[in-house]
């Protein structure tokens, strides 16, 4: 009985990697119509020119992925193993199918667009309601746009004219007010001045200068506001009553 020929195995073992030939641009795509390696068919960069990479010609820099060419350095300083490397280039192109057995299209992303917004929702849910309540702040932060307003009824009214749906909460906004350190004063006019590292100044100066850095701070108060997103402003009823005067304005007077 004649011998059965041995068929070439078409794709290498995930043992093998081939390693960029010199001259090889890592980043090139394939022409139209070439084959494209299968996401599983990674390759070795190997260090070519050592004035260049610092490193010993061929020692392994990282791998690439097969299918776009997407590098994935190896720096083991920054926690980035070859192991580590060599697994992403792998993951890279791999298409991947959301819990909810969506394709998903986004790129190195494990869930599909509406499970990731359903996550975020639940977790802004969760975060709320942890959160702090308060009351008449001096400021409210808009999470929606990024913006601050004096109350309630001045966030209201930009959301409903820019055709935005009324929030129904937002975070309270404090004022900071600017301080001056003198010791961090003094400390970056010496450094800017390239005195040597064991110039010393009187601590008794330091304080008299705090004295003066206060009184001017005092004077001429530089008064910014930042939100707290520990904390939280309840605005369903506000809104409610908002929407309710809108309405009523826009049926108009009864005949």
């Amino acid at each position: 009985m004649p011998e059965t020929p041995a068929v070439p195995n078409p794709k290498p073992p995930m043992e093998l990697f081939t390693p960029l030939l010199p001259g090889t641009d890592p980043f090139k795509l394939p022409e139209p119509g070439e084959a494209l390696l299968t996401a599983a068919d990674v390759r070795c960069v190997l260090a070519e020119d050592n004035e260049v990479a610092h490193v010993a010609i061929g020692k392994m820099l990282a791998y690439a992925c097969g299918t776009c060419g997407t590098i994935f350095a190896i720096n083991p300083k920054m926690g980035q193993t070859a192991p580590d490397a060599r697994a992403c280039a792998v993951r890279c192109c791999e298409v991947h199918v959301c819990a909810c057995g969506t394709v998903v299209e986004v790129k190195h992303f494990t869930a599909c667009n509406a499970c990731r917004a359903e996550a975020a929702d639940q977790k802004k849910a969760a975060q709320l309601a942890l959160a702090k309540r308060v009351v008449s702040p001096p400021m409210l932060f808009c999470d929606c746009c990024d913006e601050f307003f004096g109350d309630e009824v001045e966030l209201f009214e930009s959301h409903h004219d820019d055709n935005r749906e009324l929030p129904t909460y937002a975070r309270p906004a404090y004022e900071r007010r600017i301080k001056l350190d003198a010791d961090d004063v003094t400390s970056e006019a010496i450094q800017n001045a390239d005195f040597n590292s064991d110039s010393m100044y009187e601590p008794a100066a330091v304080k008299l200068l705090q004295v003066m850095l206060d009184a001017w701070c005092a004077a001429h108060p530089m008064v910014n506001f930042f939100p707290e997103f520990g904390e939280v402003v309840d605005l369903e009823a506000a809104r409610a009553e908002f929407l309710a005067d809108r309405n009523d304005e826009e049926d108009g007077p009864e005949a």
